[in-house]
Formats: C-alpha cells, structure tokens, sequence
C-alpha cells in the first residue's frame, strides 16, 4: 500500500530473487489442474503467489480455496488481501471495497481483533486514503503488540501515505535498533534514503546491515539490494566486489551466481562467466532450468551467436517444456528468433508471451517494436494503446509511440502523423530523433518552410548531426535549390572527408540527374574505404536505378565478398541475382543461396526464396518441391502468410481455383485481415465468377480504403459484372481521397475507362485527353485506350493510335509489341491483320529487333504462313543463337510443316545443349524421333516431358499424346491406349479458354481416331 515510488528491479535480478519458485509455482499449478478441488493446493498457490506480487492470479486462487472451504481463516485472509491489492485496477472499486469492509468487520468479530484482520483493516484505510482510522487502528495494534515488526513497518506505511519522509525514516532507524536482525525495515529505509538522493546513508545502512546479519537469507537479500542500487547509482564496478563477497559467504546460492552474470567483469570474461553456469548447473542438477536460461542468455550475447543459436533455442524451449509459464524463457527465445531474422516466429513468441502475461510492459514493449519492425502496424497500434492507457507516464512506452507516426505515414494519413511527432515533442522537447522525423514529415508533405525551421533548431542543438544536414540537403533539392544542397554536401566532405561524406553527395548528384558526377563521388568513396560494405551497396542500389543491371550485381557481389556471413548481404545478392541476372548469374544465385540455408536452415526468408527459385524452374518436381518448403513453413508457423500466399499462386498457375481458395482461407485463419491472402482470395473467386469477388475486395477496401490498386480492381470487376455505374462511382470517390497523391493518374485512367463503359463516352474521352496533356508519354494510358477500342472492334483507329505513338517513341518497342500480341491471340482475322500491320511497321523502322520478329512469326504461325515466318526465325537465331522460344518453334516447323527432319533434330538437340531441361524442346525432339523412327527415343523424351510438366499445364496433355503415337509404333497397344484416354480425359476437363497448348484440332482429330482403331483392333 505505499505510495511512495519503489526502485524498479530488473526481470533478471526478480527472476535471481525467485530461486525454485518457478518449479514451485509450476508443480501447484500441475496439481491444481489434476485435482480441481483440493483446498491445500489452491491456498498454496496463492500465497506463492502473492509472495511474488502476482496477485491477480493469487485472488482468483485464493477464492477458489474459499469457496472450497468457507470457514477456513487462511482462504479468507488471503482472498481480502489480494482484493485489496487489486482495488486500484476495478471499476467497482467502492462496491469492492465496501464488501471488503463487511467481510474484515466480520472476520475481527469472529477471530477476537486477530493481528493479520486488523492489518488488512489498516491496508484498506490506508488505501481509502482514511488517515485517521489507519492512525486509530495502528495506535491500538502496537499497545496490543508491541513486539511485532509488522506493527512499526505499518506505522511507517501510514507516514509515507502522508508525505512524512523524514518522519518516516526515523521511525524506521528506532526500529532497526529494537529489530536489529530484521531485513525489512532494512530495505524500506534504504528504499526512501535513495529516494531523497541521500546515497551515501543508503549504502552505509546496508552495509551495517550486512555486517550484523549472519543469515545466509537475509546476507543474500540485503546483498543483492545493494547491487540492485549500485546499479541505479551507474556504480557498477561496486557491484562486482559485493557479489564476490557473498559469493564466497555463500557458495551454494544461485541468485547470488545469476546476479553475477550481470555483472561487466563477468560478461566480458566469457570463462568465468561459463564457469559460473557450470556451478549453477552442479547445484541445480542436468533438468535444472536456471542454469539452461543462464547458458542461453550468454551464447545469445556472445559474437557466435549464429554458432550457438540452434542450442539457444533447444535449452529455452526445454525451459518452456517443463514450465510452459516460464516467461523470461519465452522472452529470451522471442529475442534469439529476432536476432536470427526469424521475426514471424519471434512475434508469434511474443503474442504467446503477452496473452499471457496482458500488463507486463517487459514483454510489452519488445512485443510492440518487433509488430513495428514487421510492419504489423494495426496491431502493434492497439497493444500500445492498451498499454498506454494503463500506464501513460511510462519512458518505454512513449518511445515506442513514437514509432506509431510511421503506421499513419504509411496509409499516407501524414496530419495524424504530424499529430503524434508534435504531441510527443510537447512532452519531450530535445528529443533529436523526433524533431527530426516531424521535419522529414513536413519535407513529404509540401510544408517546406516549417520543415526548414525544424532542422534549423536541430543544426543548433548539434552541428554535426549527418542526418539533420542530408534533410536539408533533401528540402533544397526539392525547392529546386541545387547550388545551396551541393555546398551542404561539399562542407560535409570538408568536414568528414569519408566514404559517407561522398556517398551523400553522390546520392545529391544522382537526384538532381548528373549521373556522371555521382559514378566520380561513388568511386572516391570505395577508393577511400574500399572495404566499407555499406559504399558497394548504395553504389549497388545508384546502378540498379539507373538500369545499370550488370553494375548492380557487380557491387552487390563486393559487398557480399566483404560481408560474405551476413544473412542480409546474402538475400539482397540472391534477390538481384534471380530478378535481374542472364542464367549464369540466376545459377549462381542458387548455388548462394543453398550456402545460405546451410549456415542458416531456419530462416524463413531464405526457406521462401528456395520455394519461389523451385518455382521459377517450372517443371513438376521443383513444384512439388517447393510445395514441401511451403507445407512445412505454413504447419510450423501458420502465420507467415507468405507461405499461404506461394501455395495459393501453385495452384493458381495451375488453374486449380479450388486449392488456389483453399490456401487463402487457411492462410486467413491465421491472419484475417492479410491483405495478400485477401487479394489471392477475391483472384480466385473472380476466376470462378466476377460477382464472388465483390465482397472480398470490399472487405480490402475497409481495411484500407487508401489502397487504390484494391479499389482499381473494384471498379473492373464492376464493369465485369455488368454494373459499370458503380465503377464509376466507386473511382470518383477514390479520386477524392488520392487527389494530390502518386496514384491520381492511376484513379484517373481507370476511371476514363469506367466511364466510357457506362456509355458516358465524351466524358471519358475528356479524361483521356485531360490525361494525355498532362502527360503524353505514359504507355498506361494508351493500352487502357487500346483497350477500349479492341472491346469496340474499331481496327483502324486502333491501328492509327499504336502507330501514331511507336512513330512518337520509337524507342518504346515494347509497348506495341505487348498490344500486338494480344490481338493476335484472340480469334478475330481482323484483331490478327491490324497486329500484323502494327508488327510490319514496327519491323520496317528497325529491322532486326528481335522481339519484333518473334511476335510477328509467332502471329503469322496462328494463321498458317509459316514460309513467311521462317526467314524471321533464322534471322533471329543468327543474332542471338541461344533464344530457346525461337529454336524450339523453328525446330517445330522443320519437322511439322517442312519435313526437315534431320535439320530439326540438330537444331533441338543445339538447344538442348544450352538448356538440358527445355520441356517444351524435349517434347520437339521427341516428335523429331518420332518422325524419324525412332519411337524408343520418342518415348523417352515424352515421358520425361510427362514427370517434368507442372500439373495442369494443356502442354502435358499433348507429351501424352505424343507418347501415345510412339507406344502405338512400338506395338504396345495397351499403352497407347492408357496414355490416349488420359489425353482426352484431360483435354476435356479444361476449360475451353484454356486449352490453348494442349491437342490442336488435327492432333484431337487423330487421336480420337486411333484411339477407336486401337480399341477395334482389340
């Protein structure tokens, strides 16, 4: 009940003092699971309970043993004191303590003024703040008790109510010479001495203290206060001598030991710091779970943390096996997954950690910043607000809603982010890493003035502050103040003269569009610490935007030869490898990232991009392979929705919707509101019907109503449903909210397009020309228009368009291309001759583009003029010898069309060669041997396009047919037929949108007619 502020122990000295209270509290709780209604076991665990403060837990077992038995004086002591305890926390607080009253009046009644009633009567006046009754009741227990300890401790509770320290203190010293070998006035007077500043009387009383006691208990206790305010003093070189001391006093006492391995001199000797584990281990026994928690506390600080992380996690999760209420365990093991880059399964540690223990701020507070770190904003949001409430004043807590600004600045709702930078400041106002934030804030909102006196104050509170001076340096390149960001820049280098010095300039130079001086600063900067991995990866990242691919990959692979251990170089290099590299460099990636899993076979992140290489491979056992990474990552960790999200989109390149939907729900049982799985769901039930999709992607919209791709594809599955005026409606709307924002133009070219649909066709073309003044170079917005017109069939205007813009941007090849193909791949001749007519001026501007030739010989191919097509072939094989899609249709017209056979198989087997698993080629090969008769070959080369080709793919279903014709020269007669029936029963399952690749008319024809000549012939 004292109100006066106590020195705040830290959980690895609590958890020192609590000693086997930990296997005591977990044995009761055992026993009270198993027996239900034992008195002796919940009056135990309740008073254990209370022992250690938690009496939340202790009412609710003290009430239990009353209820289990109502006479029992014990059960009804202990239920009052923990109501007392908890009064502050009810609601109800003056009904409780009312009930409190009656049952305490009854209790004196019963027991005759029993000390342990009269204490808890002056607890409750003390806490009612009822002064003169507490004075009363303490008057009359130390006439009646006048030896009683509890009596003077009580006197001092009720001055230090009153504010009466000093009063206080001297009460205390009279009753430390009346019990001078009691600990607890000891601790209280050392507790109110520090208060006051006066340390130098607080560590004496104690020292005495210690020199008089002789109890090992009271000499451990007093020992380890002291400690616990050399540390508060910042006097810990002073802790480490006194801990020695009780040490050798005490050489069986493992708080004592625990407390050690706090200490510097110890964490900096890593022997004697295992030496103190070793006893710990020796006294405690092999299944003790202190010294398993000391052991994992140093390897988890140690610089071979990676080593030892496996162990780590193997002693701490037995600590949680054999008490599952073992929170600092759980804690360590949440930090030791973070440290590793497991953050998922870090957090899902933390949750468990906080569901159990919902006001402990020690758990907390970690909690919210790895939600933070995950970009768990939503969540993160609530826990600390909930916290907040509970405990406003804590410093924790507010540092850690100074992250909450970054949640509001990523739904770009930057007023209420302005809120909370200039709320914290209010309350802080030398915080740099806020003042900064708010400046940057400002910079991002166009608020440039206010922006510029925030840094301003910042430059005179430190000078030298780097990143005050790279915001300036960013608010003067966006008032288009170059000279003046340059001389920031150029003071910087005169100042520092190092590698970040120039990489800052470096950056200024790329932002204000001189490259050429940006590649000198960057090279100065790796010239002068060639070894500084941080210079090769912004010089990685300054190629990378400049489309500078093979450079980016260059500098990142220095990076990773200097950093060639750290995980996160590691992932950086894997990802640009696999997305920008030729296929040298994608198979180096592979082989850096099976180094990778083997130093870290946990890590989340590297498991999900094997998955996603296994995938980008395309053949059936990498899938499946991949689909056993995804399995066991969703069983082990079901909240990674990543994993649910990989397994969705297998499934959804293989037009099973069903299993498509089937990952998304499981996944959002996990994680309801994952915006991924969401969008996966509604593709999925958009590809069974559009109207399915409607409540999933209004779902995603309330959730975020700012995503403007989630409303875009909204508005679309509208007009799908027929319903175009809600489109229209729904983009006006987002229009409003995004005004300003980077996705205007977005909004404003789907809404063009929602409007022409609605037949409000002037309208949308005012838009479309609105669009294209204010921007005529976006290819956006000509497809949206392509669009239209091919939805329209209006052929020459379409045609006019692309080739009024290919004569405008002749350098952009690959838009009309992508228009071309997709009017060549629907069933209209004249959608096929306007592509052509796109395609042939396009090829007559630059006749050797590549890709121009192959989407014209691919389109010639679908309507039957393959002599044309094949000078285009030859040509684009002479110019780049290993394009496979070229080699493979070429090899195909030989055989098919030409009857070159023998030219057909030199030129599969040259791409065999540099690709030996080409599905589609080594299905070509096979029907070159067919040809040729070598249907032993034909068969082997089918059925290894069989087991490679993905479930699902119409590609497949055609290799069976194939293999059916050679069985059927073989003289294999059965099966042919299997394989035959399969074919069929295959293509007829497809959907007839899909069954492009499988069986064309012709190869339905024959197989339908040897099938009935197979079954005739018997």
């Amino acid at each position: 009940v004292n109100k006066y502020p106590q020195v705040r122990l830290s959980l690895s000295s609590a958890q020192s003092r609590l000693g086997n209270t930990q296997l005591a509290l977990e044995h009761l709780r055992t026993l009270v699971s198993e027996r239900p209604n034992l008195f002796s076991g919940h009056l135990a665990l309740a008073k254990l309970l209370a022992q250690i403060g938690n009496w939340t837990e202790a009412a609710k077992h003290a009430k239990t043993a009353k209820r289990l038995s109502p006479e029992n004086t014990d059960a009804a002591l202990l239920d009052i004191q923990a109501r007392i305890q908890l009064l502050a926390a009810s609601s109800t607080g003056e009904n409780d303590q009312m009930a409190i009253e009656t049952q305490l009046s009854a209790l004196d009644k019963a027991t005759n003024g029993a000390l342990e009633v009269r204490l808890l009567q002056f607890q409750l006046a003390l806490r009612q703040d009822n002064f003169a009754n507490a004075q009363s009741l303490v008057t009359q227990l130390k006439k009646d008790h006048p030896s009683q300890i509890r009596i003077a401790l009580a006197e001092a509770d009720l001055l230090i109510a009153q504010d009466k320290i000093n009063e206080a203190i001297s009460m205390l010293n009279r009753t430390i010479k009346k019990f001078p070998q009691a600990v607890e006035p000891v601790r209280y007077i050392a507790i109110l001495l520090n208060q006051q500043g006066n340390q130098e009387k607080c560590e004496a009383i104690i020292k005495d203290a210690l020199a008089r006691i002789d109890q090992p208990i009271t000499q451990r206790q007093l020992g380890l206060l002291l400690t616990e305010f050399y540390s508060l003093w910042n006097q810990k070189d002073d802790a480490y001598p006194t801990l020695s001391a009780l040490a050798e006093k005490l050489p069986d006492d493992i708080p004592v030991k625990r407390r050690l391995l706090l200490c510097e001199q110890v964490i900096k000797d890593p022997e004697k710091a295992q030496q103190l584990v070793k006893d710990i281990k020796l006294l405690e026994g092999e299944d003790g779970w202190q010294w398993r928690y000391e052991q994992a506390r140093i390897w988890f600080a140690a610089d071979d943390f990676k080593v030892r992380y496996p162990k780590i996690v193997s002693l701490l999760q037995e600590n949680m096996r054999a008490n599952s209420n073992d929170q600092a365990s759980r804690i360590l093991l949440a930090a030791a997954y973070d440290r590793s880059g497991e953050l998922q399964l870090a957090i899902s540690t933390y949750r468990e950690a906080v569901s159990r223990s919902p006001d402990d701020l020690r758990i907390i507070i970690p909690t919210v910043a790895a939600l933070y770190k995950a970009k768990e904003y939503e969540e993160a949001e609530q826990l600390l607000e909930r916290a907040s409430q509970q405990k406003p004043d804590s410093p924790q807590l507010q540092q850690l809603q100074l992250l909450s600004y970054q949640s509001y600045f990523r739904r770009d709702e930057f007023g209420s982010a302005s809120d909370v930078l200039e709320d914290f400041l209010s309350n802080d106002p030398n915080n740099q890493a806020a003042r900064l934030a708010l400046a940057q804030l400002k910079i991002r909102q166009g608020q440039f003035d206010e922006a510029g006196e925030l840094l301003a104050q910042l430059k005179i509170q430190d000078p030298n502050l780097l990143l005050v001076a790279a915001a300036q340096i960013q608010l003067n390149i966006l008032q288009n103040k170059s000279a003046e960001a340059l001389k920031l820049c150029d003071e910087i280098i005169n100042n520092l003269d190092n590698a970040y010095a120039y990489v800052l300039r470096a950056r200024t130079y790329a932002s204000l569009g001189r490259a050429d001086k940006a590649i000198e600063d960057f090279e100065r900067a790796a010239a002068i610490e060639p070894n500084n991995v941080g210079v090769w990866m912004d010089r990685s990242d300054f190629y990378l935007s400049m489309g500078q691919t093979d450079k980016a990959i260059a500098d990142i692979q220095q990076a990773l030869s200097l950093g060639l251990s750290d995980v996160q170089i590691q992932k950086r290099a894997i990802l640009l490898l696999f997305e920008l590299g030729d296929a040298e460099k994608i198979r180096q990636g592979k082989v850096l990232l099976d180094e990778a899993l083997q130093s870290n076979p946990a890590d989340i992140d590297l498991r999900l991009l094997k998955a996603k290489s296994l995938l980008r491979e395309g053949t059936a056992p990498a899938n499946e392979n991949a689909r056993r990474i995804l399995q066991k990552i969703s069983e082990d960790q079901p909240e990674i929705s990543q994993a649910w999200a990989l397994l969705g989109e297998i499934s959804f390149s293989q037009k099973q919707f069903s299993k498509a939907m089937d990952a998304a729900l499981r996944g959002l049982a996990h994680t309801p509101n994952d915006r991924t799985l969401l969008l996966l769901k509604a593709g999925a039930e958009a590809k069974r019907s559009p109207v399915l999709a409607i409540p999933t992607l209004k779902m995603l919209r309330e959730l975020d109503p700012n995503n403007s791709d989630v409303a875009v594809f909204l508005a679309n599955t509208y007009i799908k449903t027929g319903e175009p005026q809600k489109a229209v409606n729904l983009l006006k709307v987002q229009l409003v909210s995004r005004a300003g924002t980077e996705d205007e133009r977005r909004i404003r070219v789907a809404l063009a397009v929602a409007l022409h649909k609605n037949g409000n066709k002037a309208d949308a073309q005012k838009e479309f020309d609105s669009l294209v003044q204010s921007e005529p170079n976006d290819p956006v917005l000509l497809l949206a228009q392509v669009q239209l017109l091919k939805d329209d069939q209006l052929w020459s205007e379409l045609s006019q368009k692309v080739t009024d813009w290919y004569q405008k941007h002749p350098e952009d090849s690959r838009t009309p291309i992508i228009i071309a193909r997709n009017l060549g791949t629907t069933d209209d001749s004249q959608a096929k001759k306007t592509a052509e007519h796109i395609l042939r001026i396009m090829l007559k501007n630059d006749p050797d583009s590549i890709e121009t030739m192959t989407a014209l010989a691919i389109l010639l191919h679908t309507i039957g003029r393959s002599d044309e097509l094949v000078p285009l072939y030859q040509r684009v094989i002479q110019l780049e010898p290993d394009n496979l899609i070229v080699i493979n249709n070429l090899a195909w017209i030989m055989c098919e069309e030409q009857g070159k056979f023998q030219e057909a198989l030199e030129l599969a087997q040259t791409g065999l060669q540099i690709s030996p698993n080409y599905i589609d080629l080594i299905d070509t090969r096979g029907v070159v041997y067919y040809r040729l008769g070598e249907f032993n070959k034909a068969v082997e080369d089918f059925t290894t396009c069989i087991k490679l080709y993905p479930d699902g793919t119409p590609a497949a279903i055609s290799a069976r047919f194939h293999l059916a014709r050679a069985f059927d020269k073989l003289g294999q007669k059965y099966k042919a037929v299997e394989h035959l029936n399969q074919a069929l029963d295959l293509y007829q399952a497809l959907e007839p949108a899909n069954r492009i690749g499988a069986l064309s008319d012709t190869d339905l024809d024959e197989a339908q007619r040897l099938l009935k000549q197979l079954q005739e012939d018997g």
